[in-house]
């Protein structure tokens, strides 16, 4: 009974080392919450892969932004971001992209496939997203027109809200150090003066990225 005992108690823990090893390897999908994490369990979490092999994994605000997040989600769903790269940085501001691809050897504005949306935020007359833009913060980019967001989006690099809360509106934020660390690397790319083609015009812009980035895919983790 004793042997017996002592035999079963060696595969028990056979089995638990094997079914770690298989199963729960520390060094994968394991990241560091650090000072961000997921403030709701209910909203949907995607997954960034960028040209470079570099991830970010950010949760979606579906409850303080859920225009901004289903017209997001809808661009993500249509695969109209894999080819789109950055075409604006600026340093320890943000990093804007989501609307121009490489065509020609220039950086030229993809033509969105939805109408403009509402702007969440509180310029604009809305009273539920009170998401502030700090280091991490996803949010809507936009003319001077307060309702002409459409697919281009910006990472917050920096604690921007004194300039950017009430103006424009934040959906999401990264959910671990390791893809801040992501954005503080492109947050560091170069920029230099290029041209950024609109229709058959091109515009000189001063934060052009010397670097070209594209968004290869975007995963929905969960919706």
């Amino acid at each position: 009974m004793k042997k017996l005992f002592i035999v079963s108690t060696i595969l028990i823990v056979s089995i638990v080392t094997a079914t770690c090893f298989f199963g729960c390897d520390k060094s994968k999908n394991t990241y560091t919450t650090g000072e961000f994490g997921i403030l709701d369990a209910d909203d949907p979490i995607i997954e960034f892969t960028f040209s470079t092999g570099d991830t970010i994994r950010a949760e979606l605000y579906k409850k303080t932004a859920p225009i901004s997040v289903e017209n997001f989600l809808k661009y993500v769903k249509d695969g109209f971001y894999e080819g789109v790269v950055f075409h604006r940085i600026i340093k320890d501001f943000m990093i804007q992209t989501g609307g121009f691809e490489v065509k020609n050897g220039y950086f030229t504005e993809k033509d969105s496939t939805y109408p403009a949306i509402y702007g969440e935020f509180s310029d604009n007359g809305c009273t539920y997203n009170n998401v502030e833009h700090l280091k991490g913060v996803l949010s809507m980019a936009r003319t001077n027109v307060k309702d002409s967001a459409t697919s281009q989006f910006f990472f917050c690099s920096v604690d921007n809200y004194p300039t950017l809360n009430g103006s424009y509106a934040a959906f999401g934020r990264v959910i671990d150090e390791e893809s801040m660390a992501v954005i503080d690397k492109f947050n560091n790319i170069a920029t230099t003066t290029g041209v950024l083609v609109y229709g058959d015009m091109g515009y000189y812009s001063s934060d052009v990225p010397t670097q070209t980035i594209s968004i290869t895919k975007i995963k929905i983790i969960k919706e």
